[in-house]
């Protein structure tokens, strides 16, 4: 179900480790070798489950990874937000501001590659590089425009209206 549910939203990668924490946790008592085989299973019916999806996007875009939305997320979102907040923008003119100044594809480019007459993997290679560079040095401004924007989506969750008070 684990790997099911990974192939459906990425992010529910990391619960197979909080899952196998807790199991070994709640198997202490058990023989060590039971815990052993629930570990390894785990682990053998994991990536076997997602190999496919893995191969597919190595076949389609030339990258062996189960997800390319990570890259997009730190740069375009992450990174931008934390530009948006130093620099007073609104995140699409800090998107625009990543592309000029890091010399990478805008976010529209990247997200339309095809367009391009690109490979997927060539903007890929490229924004890896910046994935944590981009956020990380701006840290400060990533901190502010993270709180802010859990507020605003607290509120707007909440009420469905007054979240443009804090923007």
């Amino acid at each position: 179900v684990l790997g099911f549910s990974t192939l459906t939203r990425p992010s529910s990668l990391y619960v197979l480790f909080i899952y196998l924490f807790i199991a070994f946790i709640k198997e202490w008592k058990q023989k060590i070798s039971k815990r052993f085989a629930l570990i390894l299973c785990c682990f053998l019916l994991y990536p076997l489950i997602l190999s496919p999806w893995i191969i597919r996007n190595h076949k389609t875009f030339n990258i062996m990874k189960l997800s390319y939305i990570d890259t997009i997320n730190l740069i375009y979102f992450t990174g931008a937000g934390a530009i948006a907040v130093k620099n007073n923008l609104t995140l699409e003119e800090a998107k625009a501001e990543i592309a000029n100044t890091y010399n990478v594809p805008t976010y529209t480019q990247f997200m339309n590659y095809l367009l391009e007459e690109k490979t997927y993997s060539d903007f890929d290679k490229k924004l890896r590089k910046l994935q944590l560079e981009i956020p990380l040095s701006n840290f400060k401004y990533l901190v502010i425009s993270s709180i802010k924007g859990l507020g605003i989506t607290s509120i707007a969750h909440s009420t469905g209206e007054y979240a443009y008070i804090l923007r």
